[in-house]
């Protein structure tokens, strides 16, 4: 086995554990960040702050369940997890490109929040859900990235 095919097969295990770990810790974030934000959103409702939303002014609000949050978050961790694999593998500067792709659809995400028929204290918590939820999940999934590819070179 030449060296060069040694020190392919090295690079390789390394970068399948480094990308099991990153799904660990991005997985462990998700589960984190859904427990501090029901807490937050359950101090918010004993605060009296209404966590009921409606589509658009002609329908009634309804509630939004506490699993509910739990579930669109762990829904948004694999997502920013399928991204970061996929960044991982195609860009030449992968934790850069994840993080400003990250933040660029967490600022997407606060549309909802905005467009919605609520109350400003139910919108100011769900616009403060989202920022929880990036500042848990997007340090976690970007530590383990590498700062840049090392690209083989031809001698």
């Amino acid at each position: 086995m030449s060296v060069l095919a040694t020190d392919h097969a090295a690079a390789t295990r390394a970068r399948r554990a480094g990308g099991r770990q990153m799904w660990a810790f991005g997985a462990a974030a998700g589960v984190v960040s859904s427990l501090v934000v029901i807490a937050v959103v359950a101090v918010a409702e004993g605060a009296g702050v209404p966590m009921e939303v409606a589509e658009n002014s002609t329908t009634p609000p309804e509630q939004i369940p506490l699993l509910g949050y739990a579930t669109v978050i762990l829904g948004s961790t694999l997502v920013g997890l399928l991204l970061a694999t996929a960044i991982d593998r195609w860009a030449r500067r992968p934790r850069l490109t994840f993080i400003i792709t990250a933040l660029v659809l967490t600022a997407v995400s606060f549309a909802f929040p905005v467009t919605t028929t609520a109350t400003t204290a139910t919108k100011v918590v769900l616009e403060l859900t989202h920022v929880i939820s990036a500042s848990l999940i997007i340090p976690a999934i970007a530590a383990h990235l590498p700062r840049r590819k090392v690209r083989d070179t031809v001698a």
